[in-house]
């Protein structure tokens, strides 16, 4: 039904994973258990999720006679699915509508009729700083067009730092290490949103250009491809920059912490989490052949570790070969240095920087890594030219 009522697959999918992530942690999905508010509880029981819940827990249920047949949740399931077919079949019969000729409208053109996103020539070569200021926009205004991109990195965050104390005490909550449950989600969030944006979002948009053929038809230009590298971590990092500051403002709205001592300090880990997450989001690209195999590589990665990273779950025991593995990446030191800059009672140095290095020696060994694999055509082995002398080691090809 979502499908057909919405102009775009990007926009369906942020729609549909932003009703169902949520109502996920107020359906005994995550949280079984949990003191939840009486408004989530009737929230949660309106909405089909948790009657599916219901259903399931009763069929599995291993007792003699099992659960018995959950009629109430089955009949309101029934009720969604015949609200929604018929939602699904008017949608389908009644044609494009007038909210669709206005989305794809004709294409906007400047006063001298040329359209507007064509850009008019300017004489001269531009400047280093022209140009990196270029790919910074660019990298920026991709992450924000991108309904996905903006609620899996924006969106998400904030909703986890709303839902997930709520359902375990509230915010005001004060965990052992001193720290407040929503002051300790907000650091965690503004990690993940973070590692979102520059490991997985900004290297999937370098892949697909690769695939496109952008990379190649840049080698032709003036703008050189270390810049063009530099510009797009240094658009991963204000995203990210600015996803801290709407976690923020939310954690204050909400749960008036006051800001925390260590503010200095989180916002130099946040800097140094996003330049590293970028890079060695990067490096991963470049090693994928394919735009879908990046996007494989990078997910793949990163939930799992933040499972096991102290992002989603706090005070879990893992086992020790985990546990230990999890201590290897780098999300778990952004994570556990991010907090400790929160928490009045923790010390932030040595260990703080003890991270911060484990997170520079990341940054440096992807970047070599990077320098290597670097290339501008899909497939194949990069060229001599390609990863050979320039300063940042990724040279521009001279185009005769």
């Amino acid at each position: 039904m979502l499908a057909l009522a919405l102009p775009s697959p990007q926009l369906t999918l942020a729609v549909t994973n932003g009703i169902v992530i949520p109502l996920a942690f107020i359906s005994d999905m995550f949280f079984v258990g949990g003191e939840m508010p009486e408004l989530l509880s009737r929230a949660g029981s309106f909405f089909p999720l948790k009657h599916v819940v219901q259903v399931l827990s009763a069929a599995l249920d291993p007792s003699p006679g099992g659960g018995g047949i959950p009629w109430a949740s089955l009949g309101v399931l029934a009720l969604w699915g015949a609200a929604a077919a018929g939602v699904a079949g008017w949608l389908m019969t009644r044609g494009e509508g007038a909210w669709r000729s206005a989305a794809t409208g004709p294409e906007p053109v400047r006063r001298d009729g040329r359209p507007a996103d064509v850009q008019q020539r300017r004489p001269g070569r531009p400047t280093v700083p022209v140009l990196l200021g270029h790919q910074i926009g660019h990298t920026a205004a991709t992450q924000w067009r991108d309904a996905g991109s903006v609620f899996f990195a924006v969106g998400f965050p904030v909703l986890l730092v709303v839902i997930i104390p709520m359902v375990n005490g509230g915010g005001d909550l004060r965990l052992d290490s001193g720290a407040t449950l929503g002051l300790f989600y907000a650091a965690t969030m503004a990690i993940y949103g973070a590692a979102v944006t520059a490991y997985v979002n900004v290297p999937q948009v370098m892949a697909e250009d690769r695939e496109k053929g952008v990379l190649k038809r840049v080698r032709a230009t003036p703008l050189p491809l270390w810049l063009l590298v530099l510009g797009r971590v240094i658009g991963a990092l204000f995203v990210a920059v600015l996803t801290l500051l709407v976690i923020a403002a939310g954690t204050a709205a909400l749960y008036r912490p006051g800001l925390p001592t260590g503010w200095p300090m989180a916002l130099l880990v946040l800097v140094v989490s996003a330049i590293a997450f970028c890079v060695i989001g990067l490096a991963v690209a470049s090693i994928a052949r394919t735009a879908q195999s990046a996007i494989g590589m990078s997910l793949g990665t990163l939930l799992p570790l933040c499972f096991v990273s102290d992002i989603f779950v706090i005070g879990a025991k893992f086992p020790t070969w985990l546990d230990t593995i999890s201590w290897v990446f780098p999300l778990r030191h952004a994570s556990r240095a991010m907090t400790d800059a929160v928490t009045p009672e923790v010390e932030l140095w040595p260990s703080t920087g003890l991270h911060l290095l484990v997170l520079l020696a990341w940054t440096i060994g992807a970047a070599l890594l990077l320098s290597r694999t670097f290339r501008t055509e899909p497939g194949g082995r990069p060229t001599a030219a390609e990863h050979a002398t320039e300063p940042s080691g990724i040279r521009q090809k001279v185009v005769a």
